[in-house]
């Protein structure tokens, strides 16, 4: 037996006890051990009732019936083998017996034979196509060997049999549907929506096809329906607003969203999205006013203070930006992706210390959220505790080592730490795995120019980053600053002039032109950039002491 093969669904019927009579023309003598070995069946003393049947064979070794009782109690015995040999000679003498077939089918089943228990299944429902341990059974060896073709043809024919029955339409419209056949799968859930047009679980399914075939408006208006016969389905909400969304079809989103809070403005999942519409459409006012009955109460609180948050930084408004998180983070303390966000507003207002308060906090909950321990590291940095960065980052690179950013600040704690070794590694694995991105490109390059190794190398880099950002200024600063230590001091004062041209006004920058300049003997134009970088980085004690080295006088 194919025992709990099928989660609501038949399972095969239990041997039959009762034996079928032996037709009148059978001797007497044959009919009394099968009858004798009956009653022995009815004991369940098998053993006893086999030796009865055998008996009977004897006087009669054509019987289909007694060779079949033989085989199911061989079955009964668990001595599958030969219970087939018994019930294909059963058969042989009576092919059309469907208890025979099913005997055969699932004693084959009990020897792993599948192809042989499908076959004498498949023959079993062309003789019974209503017979449900037939269909469940073949439905689970079909799904269990991956045999998606004749699994769709039986189910299928249960539809022609059974009508539309939902749970058969829906197996049937998945298996369409996983092996892309949209088209089949249309003509029938159309078929069933022209059967019961107002479901709306019908509805839902029919936009997720359409969603398939690339018809996104049909499929808006399929989930609008489902709406209209359920407006409290929130899965249709969200699939409308998905495909919005993706779009980025705002003003489709706002229309939609705008209609059905007129319809119901208490509706709190329409309002959010509505809000949301307004906000990508830069209508920040409205944006503010729609999510205004959310921010207090309801289960939509949260992800209405995140949106408002947004819509605060947009506006420039970062204090209330950061009040709205961490009034969300009172309520939902949970949400890594306030606590993340929250973090980089107080980065991004370089506001290192509180930055670091708040990761500090949120890494408690989250100790192994990699982008939270990648912001971690990468705020010591500029906090200048650039030992204390190096184990989050590292952290953050074990648990992700795809990260962009982990991979670059992890570097630069890397080389202000002189760990060259674990820096080359590092840039060798994130180019094996991003070949042309051209920060990495860019920054290995200079890596390698100020530690003054592999300029050609180097070189090549930095090239293939500049290749594709021409007016990067940093890019043009590392293409200078190599030049400049391969001896080359015109072609880095072309690059480097260019960089500093470029608005590329860091101190570093200015100096590294302020020693093109010196090393081409213009003393009084050295003198000037490094004056400019020193400017901007009055606590160089280096660069003071190259100024105080290199005044005028010595020119």
């Amino acid at each position: 037996m194919l025992a709990g093969m099928l989660l609501g669904c038949s399972v095969s019927k239990p041997l039959e006890k009762k034996p079928a009579s032996l037709p009148h023309r059978y001797s007497s003598r044959a009919v009394n051990f099968y009858l004798a070995g009956a009653l022995y069946d009815f004991q369940y003393l098998y053993k006893e009732a086999l030796v009865e049947y055998y008996k009977a064979l004897g006087h009669d070794s054509t019987s289909a019936q007694i060779l079949k009782a033989i085989g199911r109690t061989l079955m009964r015995l668990e001595q599958y083998g030969k219970a087939v040999q018994y019930l294909e000679r059963s058969l042989q003498a009576n092919p059309r017996d469907r208890e025979t077939l099913y005997y055969l089918a699932e004693v084959h089943y009990k020897l792993k034979n599948n192809e042989k228990s499908l076959l004498y299944y498949e023959r079993l429902l062309e003789l019974d196509p209503y017979n449900v341990t037939a269909q469940a059974n073949l439905i689970y060896i079909y799904t269990r060997s991956g045999q998606t073709d004749k699994l769709i043809s039986l189910r299928e024919k249960l539809i022609d049999l059974y009508g539309y029955e939902e749970d058969s339409v829906y197996q049937l419209l998945s298996l369409y549907m996983q092996t892309r056949q949209l088209e089949r799968a249309g003509k029938l859930i159309r078929s069933l929506l022209n059967e019961y047009p107002r479901q709306p679980a019908h509805w839902m399914i029919y936009g997720n096809l359409l969603e398939m075939q690339n018809d996104t408006s049909a499929a808006i208006n399929a989930y609008k329906t489902a709406l209209e016969l359920d407006p409290q389905n929130s899965q249709a909400l969200t699939q409308i607003y998905q495909l919005y969304f993706y779009q980025r079809d705002w003003a489709g989103m706002v229309s939609t969203f705008g209609n059905i809070v007129s319809k119901n403005p208490s509706g709190e999942r329409a309002r959010l999205f509505l809000a949301e519409g307004y906000f990508y459409l830069e209508d920040l006012q409205k944006a503010r006013e729609t999510l205004a009955p959310l921010l207090d109460k309801g289960d939509l609180r949260p992800q209405a203070l995140l949106l408002m948050s947004r819509i605060a930084v947009s506006e420039n408004l970062l204090d209330e930006a950061r009040r709205h998180l961490r009034d969300l983070l009172a309520v939902d303390p949970r949400n890594s992706r306030a606590w993340e966000y929250l973090a980089v507003l107080h980065y991004q207002d370089r506001q290192y210390r509180e930055c670091v308060e708040v990761l500090t906090e949120a890494l408690s909950r989250f100790p192994d959220e990699a982008g939270l321990l990648s912001l971690y590291g990468n705020a010591l940095q500029q906090m200048g505790k650039t030992p204390e960065a190096l184990v989050p980052l590292q952290r953050a690179y074990a648990l992700d080592s795809g990260d962009i950013n982990t991979i670059v600040t992890l570097a630069v704690v890397y080389d202000e730490l002189q760990m060259y070794s674990a820096l080359d590694s590092l840039y060798q694995a994130a180019l094996a795995r991003y070949p042309e991105n051209a920060l990495l490109l860019n920054n290995y390059a200079y890596s390698l120019a100020e530690r003054g190794i592999q300029l050609a190398r180097a070189l090549a880099m930095a090239r293939a980053a500049l290749g594709q950002d021409p007016g990067n200024a940093a890019y043009l600063d590392t293409m200078g600053w190599i030049y400049y230590q391969m001896g080359d001091y015109r072609k880095a004062l072309e690059f480097i002039r260019k960089a500093v041209a470029g608005d590329e006004q860091s101190a570093e920058v200015l100096e590294h032109l302020g020693d093109v300049y010196f090393k081409l003997g213009q003393l009084q134009e050295a003198r000037l950039y490094w004056q400019k970088a020193l400017e901007k980085d009055p606590g160089n004690d280096a660069l003071q002491n190259k100024l105080r080295q290199n005044t005028s006088d010595s020119q």
